[in-house]
């Protein structure tokens, strides 16, 4: 052997070490069924159709109150609610909805895993539409779909106008961040599309209607959210200095530019890849051997004072 092939074969051997400690810490790393048995999920009814939810491992334990519909169904909500729970590959999944529909994120999952001796809370996703435990999450690329949920209300839009943006989320050091680079995958046929709406609107006005009949002001204000959230500057300039423009240019409404540099302003304030913000309800840690009863007491209520009404 050539003492000049060394080196390659140093490096060559590097990598397949490197390799082979990669793959047996991924290995090393799955979750055993052992110990995905040692955490225990309950659920206590509270009052009528809300029912306290308690994730214990160990001394640990997470609490939180979720509403189950249809709860004097057998067939329906609790037995739902049950099936919602346990774990998906190395994620535990438990079902959380809170009692307003209208919210973006009035049903999610809140993800846990096992870290070590440590159970670590991640986060939660959207799951409104999941029929099945962890639909939201694709055990092949390791992603999280979620809905970025902040520009659910704000002062230039409405809720129609500018309909929530799915994102994808990964897990990283115990908490779920957003893959900025998916996020964008999952979105750029839409994204597209909401480009040739504008540029249709800028070219032949109004008349006929985009495809699959797209609002064009929605168009605009789905690509603001989205090149903004996935720091796209190039196409995010784009939009204000050209499809914008062109949009304005065909509408007859007088204030179109002022309502195009509201969205531009007000979207802009926002971190790109930050996380979703609505929870169903707190999410807390408590020690599992603390007396649920007297958590869950219902407040005493003082008897009233009379008031005494001037003639």
């Amino acid at each position: 052997m050539s003492i000049f092939a060394l080196p390659k074969l140093s490096v060559w051997f590097c990598a397949v070490l490197l390799f082979a400690y990669a793959s047996f810490s991924a290995s090393a790393s799955r979750l055993t069924d052992t110990q995905k048995a040692k955490v225990k999920i309950s659920l206590k009814q509270n009052t009528a159709y809300e029912f306290v939810v308690t994730v214990d491992f160990m001394k640990q334990r997470y609490r939180f109150a979720t509403l189950v519909p249809d709860f004097e169904s057998a067939t329906e909500g609790l037995l739902r609610q049950r099936a919602l729970m346990g774990w998906k590959g190395d994620y535990l999944f438990v079902r959380h909805q809170c009692g307003q529909p209208a919210e973006w994120r009035c049903v999610v999952d809140q993800v846990f895993t096992l870290d070590g001796s440590r159970l670590a809370h991640l986060g939660a996703v959207e799951s409104a539409s999941c029929k099945e435990l962890g639909c939201r999450y694709r055990p092949d690329t390791g992603l999280f779909v979620d809905l970025y949920d902040v520009y659910q209300i704000n002062p230039v839009t409405g809720n129609a106008d500018t309909p929530p943006l799915p994102i994808a989320r990964r897990a990283d050091r115990a908490s779920l961040v957003a893959d900025l680079d998916e996020t964008w995958r999952m979105n750029e046929a839409a994204y597209r599309a909401s480009l040739a709406c504008l540029e249709q609107i800028a070219n032949a006005g109004f008349e006929p209607a985009c495809r699959n009949n797209e609002s064009p002001w929605s168009a605009v204000t789905f690509i603001a959210k989205l090149t903004h959230y996935t720091a796209r500057t190039k196409e995010r300039d784009s939009l204000f200095a050209n499809q914008a423009n062109g949009y304005c240019a065909k509408s007859a409404d007088p204030k179109c530019k002022w309502r195009v540099a509201g969205v531009q302003d007000y979207f802009q304030r926002f971190q790109p890849g930050a996380s979703p913000i609505y929870n169903p309800s707190p999410v807390t840690m408590a020690s599992a051997s603390a007396d649920e009863s007297k958590a869950l007491e219902s407040q005493k209520i003082q008897p009233g004072k009379a008031i005494k009404l001037k003639p």
